[in-house]
This record gives C-alpha cells, structure tokens and sequence, in this order.
C-alpha cells in the first residue's frame, strides 16, 4: 500500500500540490480489495484536490490495524458547503460500503475525506 499511496502523493506534487503523507501500523495487513480500494480513495481524493480545490496542501493519512485500514485525505483548498455527488464520490462511496466500510465526506474549510474499510470482508 505504501508504494501507491508514495506515487500518488509524486503526482500530485507535479500537480503544484504540497503533499504530507503519513502512515500509521504495517501496510502488510491490507491486502486485496481493501488495498485496491484505500490506494483509489487516495488517488481519487488527489484528483479531485487538484481539478476543483484550488488547494496548496493536502494531508494523506493512513493507517493500518488488524481489523481496518482507514484512510484520511484532508486539503486547504476552498472545499463547498455541499459537495456534489459526482462519479468520483459517488465511486468511492460505492467502493468503501461495497466492503463494509464507512466514508464522510466534509466541504467546510477545505475538503476532507475520511474512510474506515474493515480488513477480511
């Protein structure tokens, strides 16, 4: 899981993004549909940061325990009061409860997105 989340955060910097990762616990423990799933909310969360935010910096969080991985993408951009619900969100939405996870989605003061995947669903 490290190394797509290290690329992701590469991409973004080359975006114009300043980009902090940080990583809690071992990402050996997510493997398989949560590790594909966490990596997309990343690089998603990114993607969207950097085509609608008009953001500086954005914080990737991850961490790993044996019972989920939960993943935080917070950014100082201008967020929205509402966020739409576009193929993007509606995707990470559906990807995350698909595996009984959970996932907020803030607007106020920059964006952030937060999900908890249980690990062997």
């Amino acid at each position: 899981m490290a190394g797509p989340a290290r690329a992701g955060r590469h991409r973004a910097r080359r975006g114009g993004l300043s980009v902090d990762l940080y990583e809690e616990g071992d990402s050996a423990t997510v493997t398989g549909p949560q590790a594909v799933a966490a990596h997309r909310l990343v690089q998603e969360s990114l993607t969207n940061t950097i085509k609608h935010a008009n953001a500086t910096h954005v914080s990737v969080r991850l961490r790993y325990t044996s019972a989920a991985v939960t993943v935080e993408v917070i950014d100082d951009g201008h967020g929205a009061t509402a966020p739409a619900e576009g193929h993007g969100l509606t995707g990470m939405r559906e990807r995350v409860t698909t595996l009984g996870g959970t996932l907020g989605i803030e607007g106020s003061g920059g964006f952030a997105v937060r999900a908890s995947i249980p690990l062997g669903t």
